[in-house]
């Protein structure tokens, strides 16, 4: 979910997810690798976006990772570089994140 990659957030569309989902465990399998396999998700995504995510991690993943770095810039930032392009993290997240982590907690019921 990094906002500095250009196209990688498109991976958190319920079909990529799937598809990448099932490649990394195809790979996993094969390398004999066993270990946990964690989605790190965005904080910038809607409703529907994180139902579909919690969907998919329920049934692909072992955990989640929330959150990752915001795209948005809330009015309240007072630092010269507030209108800068990429990652946004600490305190402005802080509140999104919160809202993202209950909101994934309530839709997969805190199996994950």
């Amino acid at each position: 979910s990094s906002p500095n990659t250009p196209g990688l957030r498109a991976l958190q569309g319920k079909a990529e997810l799937e598809a990448l989902a099932g490649r990394v465990r195809d790979a996993m399998q094969t390398a004999g690798v066993a270990c946990p396999l964690l989605l790190k998700v965005a904080p910038d995504l809607g409703p529907e976006d994180l139902a579909d995510i919690a969907t998919v991690a329920l049934a692909r993943f072992d955990g989640l990772i929330v959150s990752n770095t915001t795209v948005a810039r809330p009015a309240s930032l007072r630092s010269r570089h507030r209108g800068e392009s990429g990652g946004l993290s600490g305190r402005p997240l802080f509140q999104p994140s919160t809202a993202v982590l209950a909101r994934l907690f309530r839709l997969t019921e805190g199996r994950l």
